[in-house]
């Protein structure tokens, strides 16, 4: 089994590079339960990326593998020398780190036998993926080169790849493997991390058992659980469900696909939105930000909940409050670059835990300036090359506001949403699970707060305000209104009840609810003006934060409602009623993971056991595709550009992808698949208007090898494969065939065969041609 050693190195070094950042953990996360064990990972992750990250990026220092292992060695001597001294090294936090470590290791292990069902890297948009990953894993130059627009960097969001292929290059893994290595590691660190965010909240209220009980629940919810669709789909047809492939054609049917496009807005142009969750995304296995963002969003909640419990009046002459709050603005920044999308929510939940812990005073603000600030500034190297792909055309705006940068910029990214809104059975279909804890919880709340306080007196505002609320709901045929208005007005009335006070669990599950059910009213009347039309990407990017906010506060919700009902000594019906409660959402949520799962590692083909090689089902149709996918990744030259076929998106996603030698190896191509690079570029007119040109260009440059052409794109490396003699058998033209390459002796002179099996043959350039 040949995975095992790359995998055994890739897990040793995350193990190194997780225990070499641990004091720093430690420090960070000083006022949490478990010291910050359970986000140790990912903090490590960036702990070590970053310094070598942020040198190369402002000065002439490359990046490279010796320099991440000089931080690993800097950092791991240093924090453990000052663990010492300082006597955090104790039997509580070891065992900590030892049982955020097994959990992590069985999961690990665990997706890794998933995965080696289905390891191929061709369909949907992996090849996106890989090609982005390939890059980061040999960028010594940063912003790292676009693996498809030769002479361009990438304009993404790259970190998560960078991050991953950081610790390829660091544990000598291809990046064939390590892409699904790099899932792996994503899933074990969102089943640790939600866990952990959960047993923090939980310790102190709930007792070790208490806060065990709601670490469990909220890995389920957050990284395991389906959605309600499933449910429904089962119930109506148990025989159906379980025998239908995972992919709904031709009819339609099944739950793998079908569940993650429950939202439907008729009469947009982009009908059929996306509400992804993240096991649907772990099956799927695109690497994509969103994905592996989640263990940095869950590092994000926890440094929130730190920064919440940190007695800030107590500790107004301690200089390392000042740090602590730089590294965790430097740790929360880090979701700019990994996916945009998390940024400000994540940094609002960060700021607001900061001022309900410090109180609203001159302090508490300049508390947050250096947190703001520090979030921002460490990541300015991205932000200033990055060009969001957000905003719209400023023809349509009063001239008086064209002129304006930020008044313009924000008006063409921000549109008012005027389609049709979600209906009431799509919303539960998505959140039905954790819907039903939540307004449990609050409603529990609620009344046991109103009779905390007396005999109840509902203001005459209130009451006008729900009639209006609910007037709105029904002439806007806005269902939502209500099903995420009421129990977010309940959620700040208990948070507004709570300042002041010591920051406790049923403060952190208010401010999660109100922070979910706020950004599920935003995406009813608002959205991000981007490539896609309407509201079709800023509901799935938004409901994909919801799921992990609702997720673990349901957890919590349910630990806190469990300690009610003990509370009630004299009455069983309580707890029966709510254990009754619980082991239906469990039941219900199993449904996709239980049987989806099983169709996933079934549909395609025979269920064989493949391993981790995400090359492999290439071999079997281009071996020299791959072989010279192997030789190249070996031999290729820092400031080589290869010239291969262009590429078209979604086209032989199940066969051999597109512009897959640059994919694969992270060496540029002139063009590589049209469709990502027309969204990349959207905000790049000079550029997008390149794309085609460029494809045009690459079949003259195949047609004559001895064209102007390949000085004006630096290509040094010319190949020939199955794409460029036969063509790819669909209607991708623009991949091949080129006739040309057929000819006798070709390329000709200036070009010397540097490497050939099979159908592949790969010449480099003669110097001075």
């Amino acid at each position: 089994m040949s995975f095992l050693p790359e995998s055994v190195g890739w897990y040793l070094t995350l193990l190194i590079v997780t225990w070499a950042f641990a004091p720093l953990t430690r420090w960070l996360c000083g006022r949490l339960p478990d010291r910050g064990a359970t986000v140790a990972r990912p903090l490590g992750l960036l702990a070590v990326v970053w310094p070598t990250w942020i040198l190369a990026s402002v000065t002439p220092v490359p990046f490279s593998t010796v320099g991440l292992w000089t931080t690993v060695a800097i950092g791991g001597i240093a924090g453990w020398v000052l663990a010492v001294r300082r006597g955090w090294v104790t039997r509580d936090w070891l065992m900590a780190l030892a049982i955020a470590e097994a959990v992590a290791l069985v999961a690990f292990i665990a997706y890794v036998g998933l995965r080696g069902y289905t390891p191929r890297i061709t369909g949907t948009e992996k090849p996106m993926d890989i090609a982005f990953l390939s890059s980061g894993a040999r960028a010594t130059d940063l912003p790292p080169s676009d693996p498809w627009f030769a002479g361009e960097t990438i304009n993404y969001y790259y970190l998560g790849y960078f991050v991953h292929g950081a610790i390829a290059r660091m544990s000598d893994v291809p990046t064939w493997i390590a892409f699904n290595l790099a899932l792996a590691t994503t899933v074990a660190m969102t089943i640790v991390g939600a866990a952990g965010v959960a047993f923090n909240v939980a310790r102190t209220q709930l007792g070790r058992r208490g806060a065990f009980g709601a670490a469990a629940l909220a890995a389920f919810f957050v990284a395991v659980a389906g959605n309600v669709y499933a449910a429904k789909e089962f119930l109506a047809d148990p025989r159906g469900t379980i025998n239908h492939a995972w992919w709904p054609y031709p009819d339609d049917g099944g739950i793998g696909w079908n569940a993650s496009r429950v939202v439907i807005d008729h009469g947009s142009a982009q009908a059929e939105t996306i509400n992804e969750f993240p096991w649907f995304s772990f099956l799927l296995g695109d690497l994509h930000p969103h994905v592996t963002s989640l263990p940095f969003t869950l590092l994000a909640l926890a440094l929130a909940v730190n920064l919440l419990t940190t007695r800030w009046r107590d500790r107004t002459g301690d200089r390392s409050q000042w740090a602590i709050l730089v590294v965790s603005g430097i740790a929360i920044g880090a979701l700019y670059p990994l996916n945009s999308w998390d940024f400000p929510t994540y940094l609002v939940l960060a700021v607001a835990a900061l001022v309900f812990a410090s109180g609203w005073t001159r302090q508490a603000l300049q508390r947050v300036g250096v947190l703001v600030l520090a979030s921002v500034a460490a990541w300015l190297p991205f932000t200033v090359s990055f060009v969001p792909f957000a905003g719209g055309d400023k023809s349509g705006l009063p001239s008086a506001l064209r002129d304006l940068p930020l008044v313009s910029r924000v008006l063409t990214t921000i549109g008012a949403y005027t389609g049709e809104r979600t209906n009431a059975g799509e919303f539960l279909s998505v959140f039905g699970i954790t819907w039903a804890v939540a307004v449990t919880y609050l409603a529990v709340a609620v009344v046991r707060a109103a009779r905390t306080d007396g005999a109840p007196r509902i203001p005459g505002g209130a009451i006008a305000a729900a009639v209006i609320v609910g007037l709105a709901a029904i002439s806007l045929s806005a269902p939502v209104l209500i099903l995420a208005g009421a129990p977010l007005a309940a959620s700040i009335w208990l948070l507004a009840r709570r300042w002041g006070r010591e920051p406790d669990s049923p403060t952190v599950v208010a401010g999660l609810f109100a922070a979910g059910f706020a950004l599920i009213l935003i995406t009813e009347f608002f959205y991000i003006q981007d490539v896609f039309a309407g509201r079709y990407n800023t509901l799935f990017k938004v409901y994909y934060q919801v799921w992990t906010l609702f997720g673990i506060g349901a957890a919590l919700a349910v630990g806190l409602l469990w300690r009610e009902a003990i509370a009630v000594a004299h009455r069983a019906l309580p707890r029966v009623a709510l254990a009754s409660g619980v082991a239906v959402a469990v039941a219900a949520g199993l449904v996709y993971p239980l049987f989806a799962t099983d169709q996933w590692t079934d549909w395609a083909g025979p269920r064989d056991w493949r391993g981790l090689d995400g090359l492999a089902f290439v071999g079997e149709t281009a071996p020299g595709d791959v072989a010279t996918i192997h030789w190249l990744a070996d031999h290729a030259r820092e400031d080589d550009v290869v010239l291969e076929g262009p590429g078209c998106q979604y086209r032989v996603n199940f066969g051999i992808p597109t512009a897959r030698i640059s994919a694969f190896t992270g060496v540029p191509t002139i063009i590589g698949q049209d469709g990502a690079e027309g969204q990349w570029r959207d905000q790049q007119p000079e550029l997008k208007a390149q794309i085609e040109q460029r494809a045009d260009d690459v079949r003259e440059m195949y047609e004559n090898p001895q064209s102007d052409l390949f000085d004006r794109y630096g290509v040094t490396l010319l190949y020939v494969g199955k794409f460029e003699r036969d063509g790819t058998g669909e209607e991708c033209t623009k991949a091949g065939p080129f006739d040309a390459v057929a000819r006798p002796n070709y390329p000709g002179p200036g070009w010397t065969q540097v490497f050939s099996s099979d159908e592949g043959a790969l010449y480099r350039r003669d110097s001075g041609a």
